[in-house]
């Protein structure tokens, strides 16, 4: 009688556990979360997507120019020069130009296109300001609100890197900032792009465009400004490259997203 019910016992045990088992498995993956893809294979999302997921969508959900909201392309924000040179011609021939860039936003299907996105130029637009230097070293600008900084190391050269965010009485400022924490890093070695995010929809509302390090630098930043005066939060999380001599191309790297902010 005893092994009888010592063999039941064992049995209920192995099934509890494998209910168990299958619960936790279940939960798991349930909780995974995933972009959604459209008929094109292209993938889809906002940025608090990508905060989970680790990695941005191909199709980033952003405001236009008008309110109207869609996706802009990561190929269309992202920096695609392969060296210094590149770079800062590409750099030299916006400021010349004296406009701002616009790209297209579209519908999930990546082909509609709904509306535009503006890329502030840093110079001359006022609203977007860039901060390089020749000599010595740029502390990280005061007033921010900053993400967690980490470090990434290229060409000999460890950078340090983080995004900020402040309320101003009219909109919201954000910076991405870049540090070679000894030394000097060459000209158009340090890159920066700006970014602001709408928090209660990770919708990108504003970008600032690539800008490089003209000279040999330490330290190096972006600024950009989102006009608002509603009680929205915003936060940034902006993006950063290094150029890596081992592979004759740049290294991108996205800031940890800074704590939140409202104007005023």
């Amino acid at each position: 009688m005893k092994r009888r019910i010592f063999k039941r016992l064992i049995s209920v045990i192995l099934i509890l556990s494998m209910i168990s088992i299958n619960f936790i498995f279940v939960s798991a993956n349930s909780s995974k979360q995933t972009y959604k893809v459209n008929e094109n294979g292209e993938t889809y999302g906002n940025d608090i997507q990508a905060m989970t997921i680790g990695y941005e969508p191909d199709l980033i959900y952003a405001q236009g120019i008008d309110g109207t909201l869609g996706y802009v392309k990561a190929s269309d924000l992202s920096g695609n020069e392969k060296s210094p040179a590149e770079a800062l011609q590409k750099q030299m021939l916006r400021e010349k130009s004296d406009s701002a860039m616009y790209i297209p936003l579209y519908m999930s299907d990546g082909e509609t296109i709904i509306g535009s996105f503006k890329l502030e130029n840093t110079i001359p637009v006022t609203d977007s300001i860039i901060k390089q230097s020749n000599v010595g070293l740029f502390a990280a600008p005061s007033g921010y609100a900053y993400g967690v900084a980490y470090n990434v190391t290229c060409s000999g050269i460890t950078f340090s890197i983080k995004s900020g965010v402040k309320g101003e009485s009219t909109g919201i400022r954000a910076v991405s900032y870049i540090q070679a924490n000894s030394g000097t890093a060459p000209a158009g070695y340090m890159g920066a792009q700006a970014r602001i995010y709408k928090y209660d929809t990770g919708a990108l509302v504003k970008s600032s465009n690539w800008e490089y390090t003209k000279t040999a630098q330490s330290s190096f930043y972006v600024e950009t400004f989102w006009f608002s005066v509603t009680n929205s939060a915003y936060y940034s999380k902006g993006l950063t490259r290094e150029f890596n001599t081992a592979i004759s191309d740049y290294w991108t790297h996205t800031t940890n997203a800074s704590p939140n902010a409202t104007p005023g």
